[in-house]
């Protein structure tokens, strides 16, 4: 029997070659946390816009290597980056955000990470997720509770959060 013909009766599918392959490639992806890295260098990029992007990432992912090789966390963001991205997320200017807005971003493409870090549409302001963290974020930051997070909050979420990758 091919993939993807029906099978004879009492004889269980197969299922097409490319679910099989799309799922063990988003496993593989997954267990090595390559789109949160990736999520993690683009931003970086974007907030820094070094002359050489190129040299630029592949020197952050060495030092990411060498930190690693010494037991150590290097964070692609300092505070400073961090607080300059909450500025973004913070498009009223209020000095805080909603907790929608600290971890939203599901299915975010690349162009609209693009667009918000270039502050072409402040209206999809998403926090931890664009940053590569929401799965190590904290699910219930200071100030949850009123839908008020501070920047000092985000800030220190999102360190933590880093340092946890």
């Amino acid at each position: 029997m091919l993939v993807g013909q029906t099978p004879p009766a009492g004889v269980k599918s197969l299922p097409p070659t490319e679910s099989v392959q799309a799922r063990d490639a988003t496993a593989y992806l997954e267990k090595n946390r390559v789109p949160q890295i990736i999520q993690q260098l683009l931003c970086a990029v974007l907030y820094e816009r070094p002359d050489d992007p190129k040299e630029y990432m592949v020197r952050k992912l060495e030092e990411t290597r060498n930190a690693k090789a010494r037991g150590q966390a290097l964070l692609l963001f300092t505070r400073e980056n961090l607080t300059a991205l909450f500025r973004i997320f913070d498009v009223t200017g209020k000095g805080s955000i909603t907790k929608e807005q600290y971890d939203e971003g599901t299915g975010m493409s690349s162009p609209t990470l693009v667009s918000i870090a270039l502050g072409l549409n402040q209206s999809l302001s998403k926090g931890m997720r664009t940053i590569g963290a929401l799965d190590k974020a904290s699910t219930r930051p200071s100030g949850v509770e009123h839908d008020i997070i501070r920047s000092d909050t985000f800030v220190e979420e999102a360190l933590a959060a880093l340092s946890k990758l």
